[in-house]
This record gives structure tokens, C-alpha cells and sequence, in this order.
């Protein structure tokens, strides 16, 4: 094992309290998934938890910037990484089988951003969790990998970034990553919660109704088309604006669609106009 996997691994096996975040969605599916396979305890899973989201973020340290701006979406790709550190933990394998299994999923790492807007968005995190059961289950089992796949020649970071910086990765071993962890107010992309807010805000404190207002004008850095025909999707910024005035924003994504007014949404998203 080289020396950089190592010193980010080592930190691992220190771990011993949680919260969550966007790599969460893989490493904790992973987490939940084994820990009752193997009958694990409470703090047995915390500790688990905490170890994957710190060294999924060291390992996309390790890749940034480049690695997402070339299109990876990191949530399967580093959080397959964490997945398998995880599972690798709960399943108590050393230091050199907990680095095999993290060469297992880095060779399984994928994931575009072309996707997002797709259901394969969704499906990154479900995938990644797989990759990292599956990574650590096949290390346990005596599966041979390199364990210096991260930062090898043809690695994990030359391949699919044009950074490497070690540096970053191992930082400051006493930073806890996850106190930086942000949550959302919606269950929506991060980058449409200010339409929804200011929506809200124009409704409940301002009392105007969505039918008198012929057009919303709405100015922003960046706006996403929407990728789906039907225009239901969480990721819009016009759909979820006009979702919040028909007072559906926040069940956007777990309300069955046929209990929405698709309608009134529909014709409401028509009048929002979205300037970069």
C-alpha cells in the first residue's frame, strides 16, 4: 500500500460520530444495507457512516476541481469510494483489505452529468451503494486489487481528472468534513431553493395570488432546461416555483403525480420567463 492511501485510510479507524449529506445518498444506502446484514450495533453503524463520508470527501479532494467539471457525477463515482470504506469497516477488514476493496469499487466507479434530469440521477446513488457492498464483500472474500488505485498511474485520479492533489486529500486530519455538511430546506435541487423560497415569501407574506400575475420574470446565474417532456422535474426551476404557489413544492417528490394538479402547475410554470 503506498503511503497516501495509508495516511487517508488511517484517519478511518478513528471515527466515532455522524451526521449526513449528498454523499450520504451512497454511503449511507450502503451502510443501512449491511449493518443489519451483519447485525451491527448502533454505534458500530455510526462509526461505519462517518468513516466513508470523510474519506469519500478526502478522495474527491484528491480529484477536485476537474473530476466533476469533466462531467463525473461524484456522488456515484467518490461515493462508491466511501461505500466501500463503509461496508469495509462494518465488515472488519484491516487497513491493506479495506484498500483492495476501495481499488474494487475505484474500477467500478461511474457516473455522468449528462444524466441529470433523468432518472439516472437518482439511480447514481443507488448504484454507488452497490458498487461499495459489492467492493468490500469481494475483499472479504480474498479478491486480489491494487490498493493504491486512487493515485496510480492510469488511477482513479489521472484518468478521470486532470488534478492530483494529495495535499488537499489528507489536509488537516483533525477536520471533520461533515460539520460542513449542508441541508436542504426542499426536496428539490439546491439551486432552485431561492425561486421557492421567494415564491413562498410572495404568497404567505405578501398574500398575491398566482392567477393574477400574468408573468414572472426571474433573474439568475445559471438556469437548467427542463429534460423531461411532462416538465416534471425536481431539478426545474420554472415547475418548482409554480409547484410552490399551488403549495405542492415540498411534496414535489414524494407525492404520487396523480395527486397533483398537473394543470394548474402546468399553466402556472408557462408564466415564469428564467434570465441568466
Amino acid at each position: 500500500m503506498t503511503e497516501l492511501s495509508r495516511e487517508m485510510l488511517a484517519a478511518t479507524y478513528h471515527y466515532t460520530s455522524v451526521t449526513n449529506e449528498h454523499i450520504r445518498e451512497a454511503v449511507l444506502r450502503a451502510a443501512l444495507a449491511l449493518a443489519e446484514s451483519v447485525d451491527a450495533s448502533g454505534e458500530a453503524l455510526l462509526t461505519a457512516f462517518l468513516a466513508g463520508y470523510e474519506f469519500a470527501c478526502r478522495a474527491g479532494r484528491l480529484a477536485a476541481p476537474s473530476h466533476y467539471l469533466r462531467g463525473y457525477h461524484a456522488t456515484s463515482t467518490v461515493g462508491a469510494l466511501g461505500a466501500a470504506v463503509v461496508c469495509s469497516r462494518l465488515l472488519g477488514l484491516d487497513a491493506e483489505r479495506t484498500a483492495t476493496a476501495v481499488g474494487i469499487a475505484a474500477t467500478q466507479a461511474a457516473g455522468l452529468k449528462a444524466m441529470f434530469g433523468t432518472q439516472c440521477k437518482p439511480f447514481h446513488a443507488g448504484m454507488s451503494a452497490q458498487h461499495g457492498v459489492r467492493a468490500a464483500s469481494l475483499a472479504s472474500r480474498g479478491m486480489e486489487s491494487r490498493t493504491d488505485a486512487l493515485e496510480c498511474k492510469q488511477g482513479f485520479a489521472q484518468v478521470m481528472s486532470a488534478d492530483f492533489d494529495p495535499a488537499a486529500a489528507l489536509g488537516d486530519p483533525d477536520v471533520f468534513f461533515i460539520r460542513d455538511n449542508l441541508f436542504k430546506y426542499h426536496a428539490a435541487c439546491y439551486g432552485t431553493h431561492s425561486a421557492i423560497e421567494s415564491a413562498r415569501t410572495l404568497r404567505s407574506e405578501h398574500r398575491i395570488d398566482p392567477a393574477d400575475v400574468a408573468t414572472w420574470l426571474r433573474r439568475v446565474e445559471q438556469a437548467k432546461r427542463a429534460q423531461r417532456a411532462d416538465g416534471l422535474d425536481k431539478m426545474e426551476l420554472r415547475l418548482l416555483a409554480a409547484c410552490q404557489r399551488q403549495r405542492h413544492a415540498q411534496r414535489v417528490e414524494r407525492q404520487p403525480i396523480e395527486e397533483i394538479d398537473q394543470q394548474q402547475v402546468c399553466d402556472q410554470r408557462l408564466r415564469h420567463r428564467v434570465h441568466c
